[in-house]
């Protein structure tokens, strides 16, 4: 009889702040998006709670895949949608009104490394490391090309859509030009109406690793390895119009000198172009003010007369020389006052064609250098506060200082919100709003936010640059090699998790609560919500345990130290220096919980015993961020005492007791697991045939199985009574970490540095199921007393809790959805090898392709094909694909169905009908049509299909299917609601199969009944389209005359309030209940309809957002 188990499914993961491989992105409304390993987080900076968090749903049931971690965030212009790359080449949409994911994107082979919205939002276009560029398009779904031509990955990108695209009018499509860089150390201009590199610049002598171009498209910066940032001018042609004279698109003009030493990670411009960030890999952020134009023309005027005045104290000199009277003290002064007017001024003004000074190509001028900015930590990502809805925030109008000063008070950034005093306060409640608001994303695991003033405010000094995390000698420092203006910290948000990896775990006797110990810190979290309820500073911890029914939390340090401390007050108990300043390496509570062993690096296994010492009053454990506390009850006050050692010939790296408090199992350095007895510490049994040290140990309930995890990959199961060798198991990738049995059975799970904790059955010896969801070495791991919950934690600082469900789980269906993953798996890694898709994108994009050699830098062969298809081919186009043939086979069969009953029914009439007595033939329904006609059944597997997977799923089909699909859809009635889809279909399929169409003249009826009945269909859907545009921008125009240019923005707003509204707790009491208007008091009355005569006037006050689009 087959055996079934109960599947484990990740349940929750917390303690993840900002990911360091994931750069961090600011709302308009001052909230802040991070990528937290597979989700993404919205962080309140100033309180330092998450207001929204996404997390793709993870497939379940055999095989299924873990989501892969987040590696890149993008967010469009007006805050509305979300785009998230993640490491396995994936890009995610996410509509942040409803919390709800969009469309999945599946263009790049390996992790995403840039992604760019343009102005509109209605493009998205992406890089990886797979060297490749995307564009897709937002609204349909799908992707428009792709473009090759960097050798290495991609970096960073940019559209270019400044004050060409802003001026232009709201017919022309901006952003028609994408600049790109990569670590070949290649900035390239991409012409997306060509679909072409246009120009490739080459000014770095390595990795280019972040560009961002002004505001108003005038300039682009670009960083990368070295430590001088370069500025380009960048001189796009008009529409139209080509660049005169076959000039460069990107021409330098300067460079601006890093205080970083090591390499950028980010470069990006505040929304108003008066502030320009370049942030480091270390914790350097090196700020520049950017002039304006009349700013610029005063600094140049200064600079003008500065060389006069040089010129007359030349001539001057050289006449008082000449008389005799000069001092050769004053002439060294004046020299060296001259050479560092000579040294300022050198490396700046750029010659026009006219051979005067052009200010406005002077870099050295344009950007002034700000006090640099120091992190408490290395950087991940600096990003700016964006600008207001509508873009009004630029001009600096009372509606956009509004917009900006709460966004700013969201993220903390007011005057005086450091200190907090009342008087700053009111104080900030009056200022002005800092010039920007600075977000950095810290590789520690940590938020900050900086306000940013392009001119120094009173009292700012080198306190307000140093960022918490130097001293105030090298913040000083700062601020003298610094210019003008002023930083200063607003807000941190770094209490909900580790700065470094979490190194041990344990949970409570009930499961309630979960600790966890890394260096510096040990934190213990609710298990039921996962909010970090205490973190108490420690040592380097490198295990922990929970003592005295979960009140008193004890952890061992690297140090040696025993520290013992009350989680109710969160205070440290006891320091004990227990094994000779080493390492404390494994803790065990002894059964009964009034006794600890311990097993360190000095070659000894110490026990321990816990006294009481007096009773105090004491709340039980909880509190803290929505845990209930215990009430205050009489706690005895625990202290540790020495109670025996246990003199070993090697290191004891791990300590396990046996339930029934008989034996006690001691891992040695050497290879070898003691078993003792745990009354008088005497030698039971030793245990080898690990090649490596065991490194964890665990007992079974019924103390019969001794279970130990080993640097040698593998786990061993050995009988108590014999000491023998039960079985090996394997399959773990990397040195196993922890093991635990679950109570009172024989299941075994085990954590490994292969990033998977696996479930065994120790008593059939089978793997039964691989949890896979860490990104990094899994180090803790523990299980509840009834085995419904598993917590694990590793390197990647996160806590995974994993809740047992009611799915049953079978073995031989689990190996056989991993090993048809991993053939899926193989065969499209195989495809792509040998390059199938590139194949296929050349027979789709044709040859009009041309290589980059006409910027100087490609080959100029014409071999290198620079754009293509923009999908790639994955599991989900295949099933895809799967689907349309067993549709197709469906039809077929119910064709050939439908000619028998046909013919029937003429050999029924033929026979005299009812006549003769005989039934007349009756047509059952097809079942598997699903209750449709064979022609909605059709569109109905197409829809099935994602937009995002369609033109791959139809590049799988078979040419026997493509001329069957085409059969089908000729025919069919163009409704409104599928015309874009058959001429989609349709369209892409003749491309494809062009050579083989053309050269079948029995397909060429269905072709010319196609394209008659699709031309015919998509000029009436063009002609309505054409007609709501012309009614949409009537409309625009005439609100936009009256004054008001929020024609959409207030229905909305008004839209996402009530989305909103409707998650909040108790909203559906307040939708049920009474009010004013009956079925819900937050709806808004119905407007009154104008009659046809009288003209429509547009609403005003609260009736705007209520009427006018109900009316449009």
């Amino acid at each position: 009889m087959v055996k079934a188990y109960l599947r484990y499914a990740q349940h929750d993961a917390f303690g993840v702040i900002a990911s360091p491989n994931c750069n961090a992105v600011v709302h308009p409304d001052g909230t802040v998006f991070t990528g937290a390993l597979e989700s993404v987080l919205r962080w309140s900076a100033r309180t330092g709670v998450i207001a929204q968090r996404l997390r793709a749903a993870a497939a379940s049931g055999p095989g299924a895949e873990a989501v892969a971690e987040v590696v890149r965030l993008e967010l469009d212009a007006a805050g509305g949608t979300l785009a998230v790359g993640h490491f396995d080449g994936r890009i995610r949409l996410w509509d942040l009104a409803s919390g709800a994911e969009r469309v999945a994107l599946y263009g790049h082979r390996r992790a995403i490394t840039a992604l760019r919205f343009d102005r509109s939002g209605l493009q998205l276009a992406s890089g990886s490391a797979d060297t490749d560029v995307v564009l897709w398009d937002v609204t349909a779904e799908a992707g428009l090309f792709r473009l090759h031509g960097h050798r290495d990955a991609v970096t960073d990108l940019c559209f270019l859509d400044g004050a060409r695209a802003r001026a232009a009018p709201s017919d022309v499509r901006a952003g028609t030009h994408l600049l790109s860089c990569g670590k070949d150390s290649l900035i390239k201009v991409w012409d997306l109406q060509q679909q072409a590199c246009v120009h490739t610049a080459a000014g770095h002598t390595g990795e280019v690793w972040a560009l961002d171009a002004s505001p108003d498209g005038s300039r682009l910066v670009t960083a990368g390895a070295d430590d001088a940032a370069r500025v380009w001018r960048v001189r796009l042609p008009e529409a139209g119009a080509a660049v005169s004279d076959g000039g460069a698109l990107l021409v330098p003009a300067g460079s601006l000198a890093r205080r970083g030493k090591a390499r950028a990670v980010s470069v990006r411009f505040d929304p108003t172009g008066r502030v320009l960030a370049i942030a480091s890999l270390d914790r350097a952020v090196d700020l520049f003010a950017v002039r304006s134009a009349a700013e610029l023309k005063r600094a140049a005027k200064r600079r003008a007369s500065r060389a006069a005045e040089r010129a007359a104290r030349k001539v001057r000199r050289k006449e008082a020389r000449a008389a005799g009277t000069f001092v050769d003290g004053d002439d060294e002064a004046v020299h060296e006052a001259d050479g560092e007017d000579d040294a300022r001024d050198d490396g700046g003004l750029f010659a026009g064609d006219d051979g005067a000074l052009d200010a406005s190509a002077d870099s050295s001028l344009e950007f002034a250098p700000m006090p640099a900015l120091r992190a408490s930590g290395k950087l991940s990502s600096a990003a700016f506060l964006p600008a207001a809805r509508g873009g009004a925030q630029a001009d600096g109008g009372a509606p956009a200082r509004g917009a900006m000063r709460a966004a700013a008070a969201a993220l903390g950034a007011t005057v005086g919100a450091a200190d907090g005093g009342p008087a700053a306060r009111r104080a900030g409640a009056h200022a002005p709003p800092p010039d920007a608001v600075l977000v950095l994303a810290l590789r520690s695991n940590a938020l900050a936010a900086y306000a940013v003033r392009a001119q120094a405010s009173a009292g700012a000094g080198a306190a307000d640059v140093a960022g918490g995390g130097g001293d105030e000698a090298e913040a000083a420092d700062a601020a003298r090699a610094g210019g003008g203006g002023s930083v200063q910290q607003a807000s941190v948000v770094d209490a909900c998790g580790h700065r470094s990896e979490v190194r041990a775990l344990c949970l409570s006797g009930d499961g309630r609560l979960a600790a966890t110990v890394s260096d510096g810190q040990a934190c213990v979290w609710s298990a039921d919500g996962g909010s970090c309820l205490h973190a108490l500073p420690c040592g380097y911890g490198l295990c922990c345990a929970f003592v005295a029914a979960a009140t008193h939390l004890l952890v061992g340090t690297k140090s040696g130290d025993l520290q013992l401390f009350a989680i109710a007050s969160a205070a440290l108990v006891q320091t004990l220096p227990a094994h000779e300043a080493k390492p404390v390496w494994a803790l065990a509570v002894l059964p009964g919980g009034l006794g600890v062993a311990s097993a360190g690096g000095d070659k000894a296994l110490r026990t321990w015993q816990l006294e009481a010492l007096r009773e105090t009053a004491e709340g039980g454990g909880g509190g803290g961020d929505g845990a209930p506390a215990a009430p205050a009850s009489k706690v005895a006050a625990l202290r540790l005492s020495a109670e025996r050692v246990l003199r070993l010939t090697d290191e004891a790296l791990a300590v396990a007791p046996s339930p029934d408090g008989r034996l006690l199992c001691v891992a040695l350095l050497d290879g070898t697991v003691k078993v003792l007895f745990a009354d008088s510490l005497k030698f039971y049994l030793s245990l080898y045939g690990h090649k490596l040290p065991a490194l964890t140990l665990d007992v079974a309930s019924d103390c019969a199985i001794l279970a130990s995890g080993s640097g040698d990959k593998s786990v061993r199961l050995w009988g108590l009574d014999f000491g023998d060798c039960r079985r090996a198991l394997h399959g773990h990738t990397d040195a196993v970490t922890a093991v635990r049995f679950v109570r009172e059975t024989h299941y075994v799970l085990s954590a490994s540095k292969d990033r998977t904790v696996r479930y065994w059955d120790a008593d059939t010896f089978q793997q039964l199921l691989v949890l896979q969801g860490h990104t990094a070495e899994v180090w803790g791991l523990d299980v509840s007393r009834d085995g419904a919950l598993i917590a694990s934690a590793g390197r990647d600082r996160s806590v995974r809790l994993w809740r047992r469900t009611d799915e049953q789980l079978f073995v031989e269906e689990e190996r056989e959805a991993q090993l048809e993953a991993l053939f899926v798996g193989a065969q499209l890694q195989g495809e792509r090898d040998e390059g199938v898709d590139a194949a296929a994108e050349r027979a789709l994009m044709g040859s009009g392709a041309r290589d980059d050699g006409a910027d100087g830098v490609g080959s100029g062969s014409g071999a290198l094909v620079e754009s293509g298809a923009a999908g790639r081919r994955s599991i989900d186009s295949l099933r895809g694909t799967e689907r349309l043939l067993e549709a197709l086979s469906v039809l077929k069969a119910d064709d050939e169905r439908r000619a028998e009953y046909e013919a029937a029914i003429a050999l029924w009439e033929k026979n005299g009908g009812g006549k003769a007595g005989v039934r007349r033939p009756v047509l059952v329904p097809n079942g598997l049509l699903l209750g449709k006609s064979p022609d909605d059944y059709l569109l109905h597997t197409l829809r099935s299909v994602r937009p995002a997977d369609l033109e791959q799923a139809l590049l799988l089909l078979p040419f026997s299917g493509v001329v069957a699909l085409l059969t089908r859809l000729a025919p069919l009635p163009c409704a409104p609601t599928s015309t874009e889809l058959v001429a989609k279909v349709a369209l892409f399929a003749a491309r494809v199969h062009h050579r083989q169409l053309s050269a079948s003249p029995s397909l060429a009826p269905i072709v010319a009944q196609l394209s008659a009945r699709l031309d015919s269909a998509l000029r009436k859907e063009r002609a309505v389209v054409g007609y709501n545009l012309a009614v949409l921008r009537h409309l625009r125009d005439e609100a936009e005359a009256q004054g008001d240019g929020r024609l959409f923005e207030d229905a909305i707003e008004a839209r996402a309030a009530r989305v909103r509204a409707a998650k909040e707790p108790g909203a559906q009491t307040k939708l049920r209940g009474g009010g004013k208007h009956g079925r819900g008091a937050d709806r808004p009355p119905k407007p009154k309809v104008a009659h046809a005569q009288a003209p429509v006037k547009p609403p005003t006050g609260k009736a705007k957002a209520n009427g006018r689009n109900k009316g449009s």
